[in-house]
C-alpha cells in the first residue's frame, strides 16, 4: 500500500531515491520528515523512511532520547517542536553548503523545500517551517 495525500506525492518523492548508504544524519532527517505531515505508527514510519525494523528501532529510540520526536497514545510517534527546529536548522545548513540546491524547482514536488544531502546521492525532504 502506498501512502499518499494532497500535500505529498509518494514516499520516494518525499524522501528520495538513494544510490548509496545513508548516514545517521540523513536517517534522522528522513524519519523527522516523515513525521512532519502526520503522526505515524512505528511500522508506517519504518516503511516511509525506508528502514528495516532493527534500524528503525535504534534511530527512533535515539530521536525520542534527543526529544526530537515523542510517542503519543502508546503507538503513534509525532515530531516535537525541537524536531521541527532541527529540520529548519538542517535546511539552513544545507542551503549554506550547497546554495544552488535551495533553488530546486520541480513542478511535481509539493511547495516545500527539498535539498540535496551531503552525499549528493539522496534528495532529502524537509518541510519549510515558518517562524
Amino acid at each position: 500500500m502506498t501512502y499518499k495525500n494532497d500535500k505529498t506525492e509518494s514516499t520516494q518523492a518525499r524522501i528520495g531515491v538513494q544510490a548509496g548508504k545513508r548516514g545517521p544524519l540523513e536517517i534522522f532527517v528522513s524519519i523527522l520528515s516523515c513525521l512532519t505531515g502526520a503522526e505515524l505508527k512505528k511500522t508506517h514510519l519504518t516503511h516511509k523512511a525506508n528502514l528495516d525494523s532493527r534500524l528503525a528501532t535504534k534511530y527512533i529510540n535515539s530521536l525520542v532520547g534527543l526529544d526530537l520526536i515523542s510517542k503519543k497514545d502508546l503507538s503513534f510517534y509525532v515530531i516535537t517542536p525541537r524536531g521541527r527546529d532541527f529540520l529548519k536548522q538542517y535546511d539552513v545548513l544545507i542551503g549554506m553548503i550547497e546554495p544552488k540546491s535551495a533553488n530546486i524547482s520541480q513542478g511535481h514536488l509539493p511547495n516545500d523545500n527539498f535539498a540535496r544531502s551531503l552525499s549528493d546521492n539522496v534528495l532529502i525532504y524537509s518541510a519549510r517551517i515558518q517562524s
